[in-house]
């Protein structure tokens, strides 16, 4: 049997799919109506830009009268707040940015000392001796002296100089590695020191931090010969040489203005021959004056630093004869084993030398004196001097003067001087008693005489008329 009720399934369903139905199935519940949206349904473009525009214009109307209204003195405040928090705006943005440049500058400073540390030498395993490490400059402080020499901060480096002057020795390691970190090093030297020299002792009295300016300026010298150790030829700019000569010579006219060379100070003495040590020698400086400064500088502290210089050495020995024969044997002898001329100019020949002018001056001096006690006690006494000097050198070098210079017999002279100065003392002390008393004796005979002059007057009578008496 066939089965009716499949094909008529199957043409249900096309025509259900084929005709669409107009209104939806009883099954379906009834579709809701769709809510407004919660946000205000904008009208027509046309019709809302002249609402906003006449708003606008209200607010702006508005503004105008409250402006209108506010006294000028309120509306220049509201000016100055609105200028000083953009002041303050800027301030602060500069701030970030100098810190972030410390920073930079620190780092770059650190990694440069972790270079050189690297490329320091190693000692070889088979030496015993230790080899002395390169002192690198220090970066601890904010501006550390290496950062500032290689900036060319003239004025801080003299000011990092100052603050550090309680320990010298570190300044004396340090600032000499860090003044070869400098582009113009001479040039560097030179604008540290300033124009401090030029000040006179009244102006070094009057302001407080003068004397420590030039004592680091001084100390900048030192450390710049220092830095010259082991370089060979250091060559200096023409014209920072020739504004450095310019210098000396101008601190040379002021000691002069002052009472001379030899009335200079220890400081004033140190700066300018570590001047002329740094920077040559200009052709008004003699060799006296130079003696004269070697004399004053106190060699003690600065022998290292001079023994660098690339001017003095060959001066030197013509220094060392102007100094004996202008009666500085001792410092002489210092200078001559500080630059090595022991061999040359040892110190039995200067000092027979120096006694030989002194005796040449005595004995010159004795016959001018031409039988004159207080000349004849100044010439013994200044050879006196001169021979107590000797021995007092020999004390404090630890050698015998007898045997150094027997055949002179100092120390019998020195008896000698002495006991004829006493006797000369007595002499002229005898003299001058002498001569007090023919005083005394002179003046009485004329006392008398005028008292014999107004008694004949008064028994015999005035000689000139009354009218002319009264």
């Amino acid at each position: 049997m066939a089965k009716p009720s499949l094909p008529s399934i199957k043409l249900n369903y096309t025509a259900i799919k084929q005709d669409p139905l107009d209104s939806p199935p009883p099954s379906l519940p009834p579709r809701l109506p769709i809510p407004p949206p919660l946000a205000v349904v904008k009208t027509e473009p046309e019709q809302q830009q002249p609402q906003q525009e006449q708003l606008q214009l209200q607010l702006q109307e508005q503004e105008q009268e409250q402006e209108e209204r506010q006294p000028h003195l309120l509306k220049s405040i509201d000016d100055l707040t609105s200028f000083s928090t953009a002041i303050q705006a800027f301030k602060y943005r500069f701030d970030e940015l100098t810190k972030h440049l410390d920073f930079v500058n620190q780092a770059i400073g650190s990694k440069f000392n972790e270079q050189r540390t690297q490329i320091e030498p190693q000692p070889s395993p088979k030496s015993t001796q230790k080899v002395p490490k390169t002192v690198s400059p220090s970066v601890s402080s904010r501006y550390g002296i290496g950062n500032l020499c290689e900036r060319m901060r003239s004025k801080r480096v003299r000011k990092y100089i100052i603050t550090h002057l309680s320990d010298i020795p570190k300044l004396r390691e340090e600032v000499p590695a860090a003044l070869k970190l400098a582009p113009e090093p001479a040039q560097l030297v030179l604008d540290c020191i300033g124009r401090f020299f030029l000040l006179g002792k009244k102006a070094q009295i009057k302001v407080p931090y003068i004397p420590l300016a030039r004592q680091a300026s001084v100390l900048v010298l030192e450390f710049f010969l220092l830095m010259m150790r082991g370089e060979g030829g250091f060559l200096i700019a023409a014209n920072v040489k020739v504004e450095a000569r310019k210098r000396a010579v101008e601190w040379r006219k002021r000691l002069i203005g002052e009472g001379g060379l030899d009335k200079a100070n220890e400081t004033d003495a140190k700066g300018l021959l570590l001047f002329v040590a740094c920077f040559g020698i200009p052709e008004v400086f003699s060799n006296e004056d130079l003696g004269v400064l070697f004399r004053l500088a106190n060699l003690s502290g600065i022998s290292d630093a001079v023994k660098c210089s690339p001017f003095l050495p060959g001066k030197i020995p013509d220094i060392i004869e102007s100094m004996v024969k202008n009666g500085m044997p001792f410092e002489a002898v210092e200078v001559a084993s500080i630059f090595g001329l022991e061999d040359k100019f040892s110190s039995k020949t200067m000092l027979t030398s120096f006694l030989q002018e002194s005796t040449k001056a005595f004995e010159r001096a004795k016959r001018e004196a031409n039988k004159s006690h207080v000349a004849l006690k100044k010439a013994n006494e200044k050879q006196l001097d001169a021979l107590k000097s000797i021995v007092h050198y020999s004390e404090n070098r630890s050698i015998d003067a007898t045997e150094l210079l027997g055949s002179w017999q100092i120390k019998e002279k020195i008896v000698t001087l002495e006991e004829e100065i006493v006797e000369l003392k007595k002499r002229i002390e005898e003299k001058k008693m002498k001569k007090r008393k023919r005083n005394e004796k002179g003046s009485s005979s004329t006392v008398k005489s005028q008292e014999v002059k107004r008694s004949r007057l008064a028994t015999e009578g005035s000689p000139l008329p009354k009218s002319e008496a009264n």
